[in-house]
């Protein structure tokens, strides 16, 4: 956790310093007034699309629960790293460098195909990684975080989703997390066609979860 937390101030450091000194602007993107309000609606936000795509394997039969697992299952380590590593160092890079810079040259659609494009594909080599998991990730994460910094265009927001997406996904619902697994405070598995579980990699990779965020994204 403490490796996770010096990474995440480390790299916020670290873009402060280039935008301040080699773009020589505020760094509006990162308003530190919008940061609560933001960040909570990111994450109500994340926390129910993940709630609603568990839900539909669940009345489909795909997304079984066999019972509950220690509550301090919450705070496993890797849960904090998946949220806070990945939904604020993957959101400063692919929305706030990558997007940003792009769009400057390119314009906001090319743009945003581009980086949801590399979001995805980004993930090629996690455990159980598939092309489809990589397009799925493009579609269903990459629009939506992107669709989600050009609506405020500040970080905030998509931080909160990808964050307590991620964290939902493992530490709540129990599933992969892009295909690496620690238990979560449901014992549950996902059984079934691999279009409907997502295979090795999660829910993530699952049509039910690719629909249900693309959908928002797109919206």
């Amino acid at each position: 956790v403490l490796y996770v937390l010096a990474s995440v101030v480390a790299g916020h450091l670290v873009y402060v310093f280039f935008v301040k000194v080699v773009e020589r602007r505020e760094v509006s993107e990162l308003s530190p007034g919008y940061f609560f309000t933001e960040i909570m609606e990111g994450a109500g936000m994340g926390t129910v699309l993940m709630a609603l795509s568990m839900f539909i394997l669940w009345t489909l039969n795909v997304y079984q629960i066999n019972g509950l697992n220690a509550i301090d299952s919450l705070v496993h380590s890797a849960h904090f790293r998946t949220a806070l590593f990945a939904g604020y160092l993957e959101e400063l890079i692919f929305r706030a460098v990558i997007f940003r810079i792009l769009e400057e040259k390119l314009g906001t659609w090319l743009s945003l195909l581009l980086q949801a494009v590399l979001f995805g594909f980004l993930h090629a080599s996690n455990p159980g990684a598939s092309l489809f998991s990589s397009l799925a990730i493009s579609l269903e994460a990459g629009l939506l975080l992107g669709a989600a910094y050009i609506l405020t265009q500040r970080l905030w927001l998509p931080v909160g989703i990808h964050a307590a997406w991620n964290y939902a996904q493992g530490a709540i619902f129990g599933v992969a997390v892009s295909g690496y697994s620690v238990p979560g405070l449901l014992d549950s598995k996902l059984v079934g066609n691999e279009l409907l579980t997502g295979g090795h990699f999660g829910a993530e990779a699952s049509v039910v979860t690719l629909l249900v965020s693309t959908s928002v994204g797109i919206t």
